[in-house]
């Protein structure tokens, strides 16, 4: 049986070094199918389905507060977290850190001053991931003091700023103007609490953490370690039914609080990340059955060419299972010479992925070809090979004496069964390609909504720089005023500076979180109030930095900053809908809170501007307002005259030269910084409409094999159509005829399967129904046109059949 299969292993690489044309025809088309779909497994493995690199990942949960009435996730206190600690037995551990967006750092010495984001994290966070640092140590006990000096730093960090040197640990360093020791550093896998953190800080949770008055504080994102045998499902009904006692034990502060239990995948990842890298994967799944059916269609026509050996073959003894054998070997090294193809072209594939996906999806450094990935491209391979031959085998298996074969021959190509057989293969992989065509041109249309939706603001030649003041500016209002209006001063000094201004968040990075109480109308209950707001606050010369339209009223001024002003602010269009519909809100007062009585201050709405994306260019502007002043941490937007980035440099030199220790980080241009609100989506539109691309052109490829030899098996018919009196144009329209029918076959297969699967691809559209009409028509020219270019050059060769000499081959 061995030397059998080692025969026809051995007489299948001697037929097809004798074939070498459809032999590379053959393996590339494996290689492209194989190929794609490896590179795309590879991001999936990598993202999604490999583990965290933490100990036993898939038993670690994160919980944080969920304001019921709201219906809004939230950071929790560290009181909440104790008695989730302390009543739990669902989780063996539990440990906090920080909200990110609370915590950056200066670090400065020797070298540049630069902004580190900083990780502040509570008592058992290392260990409850179980990942020992790759130098020195973790926190330990004595480090969780009012005292403590003790940081961790990152991997990166460690390579970027010290060299990698070994001799970092131990070593003291300045991070917000305070010596630290680096007691340890973490291996470069390690990415919390996020994957940009680049120096850890024990969080001591002191008196101020203590009180009955800070269990409504919301700072605190929890980590838990399952015990064995405890589910996500398990925890997470424990943890609602301790929300609720802790609802009736302390209803002053916990009555509208809820808890949110989930995996750490699902926070790390991200449930719209995981379900784009699912989509993207069954659609290369498509492209993997196209390629199958081209190389069917091949080895069907190769059996065909091959009708008279297998004759002679079976005249002299050899059985079907024998012939079948062969065939399956003759697969069997196709698929081999196709995975090796294939894994060089995923290898291509990942290096382009990898610095496309940078920057986009988690974990995108770790994206490669390893043993799995590879395993999975040698799968794919043989099971598109098997596929594939599968149409050849059952040819083979049909008849049982060598006449019965030998007569099968003929009929194998030219025979209607025959020629039916290749048609339904090319008609299923049009139809294949349709449904990526449509996914991907109603992933295109949604883009470009995205893309020219009104913004609200003039996003052009505009540099967006982050500050965040360090602690000597302690909450001190008239020192952080004095600052910032300095730094404009001098910004707006700087050739080439039309205007410049500060807010305190450019793009909303947190839920609404207050609420306000209007002049003139009843206290409310928060389930019967409006919506909840966000405020920000700015720096006059903002909106004339950003060109923000004033619709009514003014702006904010310097007048609006002197001690003892007016509380004013600013509101968008939408602010006004909501809380003043069908009135000029300009002069309308309310007061924060829900108690229009209480004793709080009365804020006046002196202007309205334009709505603008704030959150996202594909996510719909939300009640918000402005309110003037300046806070520790802002974002300054300038405007220059020509290219913002040759102003980076000067920028950057004039801030430090005003305070050293406060220097600007996250430089980026606004275009630049709405490009990245978009990244995923732009990935996955462009990266399926490359796979739909890939598969049009297999199918077309097809399609003209399949054509071109109906021409070639028919110049007998043709030459005699034309004696009988056939024009050229007569021959044309009969080729042109038969491959359109195909095409429009495919067509409206593929048209109906789209509609079938537009559910597939309705949670990634903007503005755009997964029935649109015209996505759909533009699908159905581009599948008539191309089908039509791919049928010309047959259709002309059968026109200058010679009828003579076609009767003569007779």
């Amino acid at each position: 049986m061995t030397n059998t299969f080692l025969h026809d292993l051995r007489y299948a690489v001697r037929s097809f070094t004798k074939s070498p044309g459809f032999t590379l025809v053959a393996v590339l088309t494996l290689a492209l199918g194989v190929g794609a779909n490896t590179a795309i497994f590879s991001v999936l493995h990598a993202v999604v389905l490999r583990g965290l690199p933490y100990h036993e990942a898939d038993r670690v949960a994160v919980m944080w507060t969920r304001n019921l009435q709201q219906n809004l996730p939230d950071g929790s206190s560290y009181l909440n977290f104790r008695d989730w600690k302390a009543q739990s037995r669902e989780f063996e551990q539990m440990a906090a850190y920080l909200r990110p967006e609370f915590t950056r750092g200066t670090l400065s010495g020797d070298g540049e001053s630069v902004r580190v984001n900083v990780g502040l994290v509570g008592p058992g966070f290392f260990e409850l991931l179980g990942t020992a640092p790759v130098a020195g140590r973790a926190f330990v006990s004595d480090d969780f003091t009012d005292r403590a000096t003790a940081v961790v730093i990152s991997y990166g960090l460690w390579q970027q700023r010290f060299g990698g040197d070994p001799r970092t640990v131990g070593r003291t360093i300045q991070v917000d103007g305070a010596s630290a020791e680096v007691v340890g550093v973490m291996p470069p896998e390690f990415e919390l609490p996020t994957a940009d953190v680049q120096l850890w800080r024990p969080l001591w949770f002191g008196p101020n953490w203590q009180g009955e008055r800070s269990r409504s504080a919301d700072a605190l994102i929890v980590l838990g370690r399952l015990r064995p045998g405890a589910t996500i499902e398990s925890a997470r009904a424990e943890m609602d039914a301790i929300a609720a006692r802790l609802r009736t034990e302390y209803p002053t502060t916990n009555a509208s609080f809820g808890v949110t239990t989930d995996a750490l995948v699902d926070r790390v990842v991200g449930p719209t990340t995981q379900r784009s890298l699912w989509l993207l994967f069954g659609s290369v799944g498509f492209v993997l059955l196209i390629a199958c059916a081209n190389v069917a269609n091949l080895m069907l026509a190769r059996v065909t060419a091959r009708s008279r050996e297998f004759s002679v073959r079976t005249a002299l003894g050899a059985s079907r299972a024998r012939l079948i054998a062969q065939a399956l070997a003759e697969n069997l090294v196709l698929s081999l010479l196709g995975a090796v193809a294939g894994a060089l072209v995923a290898w291509l594939g990942v290096l382009a992925l990898r610095a496309w996906a940078a920057g986009v999806l988690p974990r995108a450094g770790t994206i490669q070809l390893d043993a799995r990935v590879l395993l999975f491209a040698l799968a794919a391979a043989l099971g598109c090979g098997l596929l594939a031959g599968l149409l050849p085998a059952l040819q083979l298996s049909i008849g049982g004496t060598a006449n019965a074969l030998r007569d099968a021959g003929p009929r194998l190509l030219g025979g209607r069964s025959g020629r039916r057989l290749h048609q339904g293969l090319v008609v299923a992989e049009i139809a294949l390609a349709v449904i990526l065509l449509s996914g991907a041109g109603l992933l295109i249309r949604s883009f470009v909504r995205v893309q020219t939706t009104a913004r609200g603001f003039d996003s052009s030649n505009v540099l967006l720089l982050q500050v965040d003041l360090p602690a000597s500016y302690d909450n001190n209002r008239p020192k952080i005023t004095t600052f910032f209006n300095e730094a404009l001063q001098r910004i707006r000094a700087l050739p080439g500076v039309i205007a410049a201004g500060a807010v305190s968040d450019f793009f909303i990075h947190r839920q609404p979180d207050f609420r306000i109480a209007l002049e003139g109308r009843p206290a409310r209950r928060p389930s019967d109030a409006a919506p909840p707001l966000t405020g920000d606050n700015i720096v006059p010369g903002y909106f004339e930095a950003m060109r923000i339209p004033l619709l009514r009223g003014r702006f904010v001024d310097d007048r609006d900053l002197v001690p003892n002003a007016p509380f004013v602010v600013v509101i968008n269009e939408e602010m006004a809908r909501r809380f003043w519909p069908g009135e000029d809100p300009v002069g309308k007062r309310f007061k924060y809170g829900l108690d229009p009585s209480a004793n709080m201050p009365w804020t006046a709405v002196v202007g309205v501007v334009a709505d603008m994306r704030r959150q996202r260019l594909d996510e719909a502007p939300i009640p918000y307002m402005f309110r003037p002043g300046a806070i520790g941490q802002m974002d300054i937007a300038v405007r220059t005259s020509g290219n913002p980035d040759a102003l980076r440099g000067a920028i950057r030199a004039q801030m430090e030269a005003l305070d050293p220790t406060a220097p600007p980080y996250g430089i980026i241009t606004v275009e630049e910084r709405l490009s990245q609100s978009v990244a995923l989506r732009r990935f996955q539109t462009l990266l399926l409409a490359a796979l739909a691309a890939v598969a049009l052109t297999l199918a077309l490829v097809g399609a003209y094999s399949i054509i071109h030899r109906s021409v070639a098996s028919r110049t007998q018919e043709i030459g005699i159509r034309s004696a009988l009196g056939a024009s050229a144009s007569t021959i044309s329209t009969m080729v042109l005829t038969s491959g359109l029918s195909l095409g429009v076959a495919g067509l409206a297969i593929g048209l109906v399967g789209s509609v079938a699967l537009s559910r597939a691809v309705a949670s990634f559209l903007y503005e755009t129904s997964p029935f649109d009409p015209l996505t759909y028509l533009v699908v159905t020219i581009l599948l008539l046109v191309v089908t039509t270019a791919a049928t010309l050059t047959p259709a002309r060769r059968a026109a200058r059949i010679d009828p003579m000499a076609a009767l003569r081959d007779r």
